[in-house]
């Protein structure tokens, strides 16, 4: 997550005038489906965690 991030923040999101690497239309878009991939990942884990917290709270996980 923490890859996905930073590579796609700084190559995307900021603009430093003194940077002279530019990247084109198509990387951008490679970088932006990369952070919304990586944003649903977290998203079915957490769903994930939260069942299985909650079965274990009702001990039907715990056999």
């Amino acid at each position: 997550m923490w890859q996905t991030w930073k590579k796609g923040r700084n190559e995307v999101f900021h603009y430093f005038p003194h940077n002279l690497h530019s990247i084109r239309l198509e990387e951008s878009r490679i970088l932006i489906e990369d952070i919304i991939k990586t944003m649903e990942l977290v998203v079915e884990r957490i769903k994930t965690k939260n069942v299985q917290d909650q079965l274990l709270r009702y001990d039907i996980l715990s056999t």
